[in-house]
């Protein structure tokens, strides 16, 4: 049975959640990687040709079948060395994700957590020539689609997953607020205890969105955190308006910042 997902607990003792990626995703960013690698030979046979490093009227008339054989030969090794090196390069210093796998946003991890480490990442790829026989990945996609957790042959000798890349939504906390009543034109409001930031946080939140709520709700709400916003911050005055002291009290420790 196929598995959708994993946790993975790390040598530190923080246990990650991580959605596999499918073979058919793992293909897609293996064609793309494809794409890219044929476009950099193109570019550097012509920039090759065009410094006269190749002459292609010589190659062409070349007709000896030795010659043509060792070419070729010599053309399929600095091919497996550069598809090779090109996966080890960028899994290494990008964090587990070619272009082909950042583009479909997954990346490789290791099985047991810890971070991914050169011999790791030569080996995996080392395998590769067996996953792509006898053509384009054949070998590497059936066992994919046969093994529980998408591995094809090179994760599973290396120990290593491929999954959905993780993402974090870090922009800004939102920090504007609405208020309906207007600013004491005496002192500050005068507290003992200063609210911390989750306090601030659920007041603010509370006059952004109380008008989604019915008038009774609010006053009900309002009446509730005021009184307990009182008592957390050492307010001596008595409260008349639950809703202008919330303001007023948000108000006071802005200033303060």
């Amino acid at each position: 049975m196929k598995l959708d997902s994993i946790a993975i607990e790390s040598p530190e003792k923080i246990v990650f959640h991580y959605s596999i990626a499918k073979t058919g995703v793992r293909i897609a960013a293996y064609i793309v990687d494809v794409i890219v690698q044929f476009m950099v030979i193109a570019v550097l046979i012509i920039f090759f040709m065009l410094f006269g490093f190749i002459d292609a009227g010589a190659a062409t008339r070349t007709f000896d079948q030795g010659f043509v054989y060792l070419a070729i030969a010599f053309f399929y090794l600095l091919y497996f060395f550069f598809q090779w090196g090109y996966f080890v390069f960028f899994e290494m210093f990008k964090q587990g994700q070619s272009p082909g796998k950042r583009t479909m946003k997954i990346r490789v991890i290791k099985s047991n957590g810890e971070p991914l480490d050169f011999s790791t990442i030569v080996l995996r790829n080392l395998i590769r020539s067996v996953d792509n026989f006898p053509v384009f990945h054949f070998m590497g996609g059936l066992i994919s689609i046969l093994d529980k957790k998408s591995r094809r042959l090179g994760d599973l000798v290396a120990g290593t997953l491929v999954v959905r890349e993780i993402t974090f939504d870090l922009s800004e906390p939102s920090y504007e607020t609405r208020f309906t009543t207007p600013r004491r034109q005496d002192s500050s409001l005068r507290f003992s205890n200063r609210l911390n930031e989750q306090e601030l946080f659920i007041i603010r939140k509370f006059l952004k969105e109380r008008d989604n709520l019915t008038e009774d709700k609010q006053v009900e709400l309002a009446e509730k955190l005021a009184a307990r916003v009182r008592e957390r911050a050492g307010v001596a005055e008595t409260i008349h308006d639950p809703i202008e002291f919330l303001e007023e009290i948000y108000r006071s420790h802005s200033d303060e910042d």
